[in-house]
């Protein structure tokens, strides 16, 4: 036996553990906190934490030689022992452990200490005074952080001064003015590091109107910025009022797309498929079935740069907003994942600008592709139901993996189907808006010119007058007036005679133009009426093809005798007989399908007649065989006689099929699987309900 070492002459002296140097910990922090700006927002985010409701950032004395920063919250605060305990603990499993805040419940945002070593990135000494409403004192701890810098000590040894404050009298950074405090936590960050000029605050400010969602609708969480004379609450949403389109997505929690497009003056799209029927190729969530970034909610605002009078937004402050916000965003638990959808096209994971310049076509145009500057949207994650799309260690973006690509395939085809709809919807209102403008146009030139006639007959009226009252009296008229006058009621009469004629030519080139697009939408009806036609033909050859299989299945199912599979091996034998039933059944399923294409193709299903709902019912049932196929029980409630009405069959028949539709996703994770039907008679009209026992429909599931 080959031994690398000896095992034997070894005796136990004791034990030994890893340390951390004091440097060590803070350069890996540093590293962990790439901008002064990240590192503000950690702060928020460690306050947001704590249930504050208001959070204050004073930036004060920047341009002296002691800048200071001083972030006021009104969280719950921390005692004594949550300071030492927690807080100077760095990688503590409490948020990870609990889940959510204690008093909102709010999930959250900060997992990994990395609020602490904030703060050593933005300055050199931190104050940290913290109130809790249960006491009847505060606490504060006093870190000089170049204590860290240039020592080899252990991180434990490096101790800081622990006070007790007990006056609960604060006084505003600014105004001076004092106010008491019940509860919360003041950081004052002492010596910045980092120059902050108007350009960084402006930076700063940005972010922090990017950091919580403006969809989201956090209404407890408000943030207010002072800095070099300004003082501001950060954030807006009514500029998302003056989207011309909003488009709503979602993975459903049944594993279905939903898509639903809505126009500022009411005009929607909808759209609504299962996962795996829209993407067969791609993998599921074993574990949930479910498609791999789970549960997911999408919304985009698409805001043209122009004026929006109905408003009164201006071009400029649609501009302002929309350089400030444009971008698709990622939001997890309400707050921005870095670096997706930077306002400055940074981050543009869905290649929405490259897709621009790949397809320059106009609105309307085929095509045609939504700019990066004209959307507003977010992606809205959970860390309870998308826990495969993890964040990245260094806290600037998500981990793109599988469950990434397939979060990134589903939004940019949201973004595809909204852009094929906004086309057809434009081109619509454009032919509409063209034949309207022409007709009004040529209204109002008739108007004009009717109005002109009747100046002219009023201008000959006079002049007439005015001669036979020369003749009359023997006085010489001023015939030169007369010609003027009547010279310029011509020219007005031909000129608006003119405008008639032109705005009537416009008005039947838009109307030829109508009209071929009717001819080509009649076309279009044509082409699918034959492809109907063709689908009838190939059913007559199915069902002879399928009544073929059956006969052959029948027959080899009949010579597989106990003695013929003998010689196979067990587990041959069990796949041979079940893919031989697989056959016979696969085979009858189409055989009734095709049955069902060709009764809905009779003439007499294309007619008003007498329909009896309870006969439609049985029969659509019968073909889909549920019991048998899909494994769901199915109940009907119908009188003994069910009077009948007068519909088209087809039509009913495509209404039930679209009930048994919607209802098989419905059940797809459902065991015990039923649909009930009921039929009854009231008041002279028959009611029919239809019901199933799945999942319901979530909430921003869209039909």
């Amino acid at each position: 036996m080959d031994l690398i070492t000896p095992s034997e002459g070894r005796e136990e002296i004791g034990l030994a553990s890893f340390s951390v140097s004091a440097r060590v910990a803070m350069q890996l922090g540093r590293e962990s906190i790439s901008s002064s700006i990240v590192g503000v927002l950690e702060l928020i985010k460690n306050a947001y934490d704590a249930d504050a409701e208001n959070v204050y950032l004073y930036f004060v004395d920047l341009d002296s030689d002691h800048p200071r920063l001083v972030v006021d919250d009104d969280g719950h605060g921390m005692d004594e022992d949550t300071i030492k305990s927690i807080w100077l603990t760095i990688g503590t499993d409490n948020k990870l452990r609990e889940g959510r805040s204690r008093g909102k419940r709010r999930i959250f945002t900060g997992e990994k200490g990395l609020g602490r070593l904030a703060l050593d990135r933005l300055c050199k000494v931190t104050s940290v005074q913290s109130f809790t409403s249960d006491s009847d004192h505060g606490t504060e701890l006093d870190i000089d952080w170049r204590k860290y810098e240039g020592t080899n000590d252990r991180l434990e040894t490096i101790q800081h001064p622990v006070k007790r404050i007990l006056s609960r009298t604060l006084y505003n950074p600014v105004s001076k003015r004092a106010f008491t405090i019940d509860h919360g936590t003041r950081l004052v960050l002492s010596d910045l590091k980092d120059k902050w000029s108007s350009d960084a605050l402006g930076r700063l400010r940005l972010e922090l109107s990017l950091l919580v969602s403006p969809f989201a609708g956090i209404n407890d969480f408000a943030i207010q910025l002072y800095g070099r004379g300004n003082y501001e609450q950060i954030g807006s949403t009514e500029m998302l009022e003056a989207a011309e389109w909003q488009l709503h997505s979602s993975i459903s929690e049944n594993g279905y797309i939903n898509h639903r497009m809505l126009s500022r003056d009411g005009q929607q799209f909808e759209f609504s498929e299962a996962w795996l029927d829209v993407y067969p190729d791609r993998e599921l969530d074993k574990e949930r079935n479910m498609p791999r970034p789970g549960a997911v909610e999408f919304v985009m605002y698409f805001i043209p740069r122009q004026s929006v009078d109905s408003l009164s937004i201006t071009r400029s402050q649609i501009d302002t907003f929309m350089d400030t916000n444009q971008g698709i965003r990622i939001y997890r638990d309400d707050f921005r994942v870095k670096p997706y959808g930077e306002p400055s096209g940074e981050g543009d994971w869905l290649n929405l600008a490259y897709r621009r310049q790949q397809h320059p076509t106009s609105r309307g145009g085929t095509g045609w592709r939504v700019g990066y500057n004209q959307v507003v949207g977010a992606v809205f994650l959970k860390r309870s139901r998308n826990d495969q799309l993890l964040d990245q260690t260094n806290r600037e973006g998500i981990v793109e993996g599988a469950a990434f690509a397939d979060l990134k395939v589903f939004a940019q085809d949201a973004i595809e189907w909204f852009e094929r709809n906004q086309v057809v919807s434009y081109r619509s209102r454009s032919r509409m808006r063209r034949f309207e403008q022409a007709k009004n146009q040529a209204e109002q030139a008739e108007s004009d010119t009717r109005a002109a006639t009747v100046d002219l007959e009023n201008v000959i009226t006079t002049a007439v007058s005015t001669l036979d009252q020369s003749t009359s009296s023997d006085e010489a008229p001023n015939l030169e007036d007369i010609r003027e006058n009547l010279n310029r009621a011509l020219d007005m009469v031909k000129e608006t005679v003119e405008r008639t004629i032109e705005a009537r030519e416009e008005l039947t080139r838009a109307h030829e133009e109508e009209e071929e697009e009717t001819e080509q939408e009649k076309n279009t009806l044509h082409n699918l009426a034959s492809l109907g036609i063709l689908a009838v033909s190939f059913s007559h050859e199915t069902l002879s093809h399928a009544n073929l299989l059956v006969g052959n299945s029948k027959i080899l199912k009949t010579e597989l005798t106990p003695l013929t599979l003998s010689v196979l091996q067990p587990e041959t034998r069990m796949m041979l007989e079940k893919s031989v039933d697989d056959v016979g059944f696969s085979a009858k399923r189409i055989h009734a399908f095709g049955n069902f294409m060709l009764r809905n193709m009779r003439r007499d299903k294309r007619q008003r007649v007498k329909v009896y709902l309870d006969r439609i019912v049985r029969d659509v049932l019968k073909s889909f065989e549920l019991e048998k196929t899909r494994s769901v029980f199915v109940e009907l409630d119908f009188p003994d006689i069910t009077p009948p009405i007068l519909a088209f069959i087809v039509d009913w028949e495509s209404i039930i099929v679209n009930f048994l539709t919607n209802a098989l996703w419905a059940l797809r994770p459902i065991e015990s699987r039923k649909i009930r039907v009921r039929i009854r008679e009231q008041d002279n009209q028959l009611n029919l309900w239809f019901a199933d026992n799945g999942t319901g429909i979530s909430k921003g599931t869209y039909f």
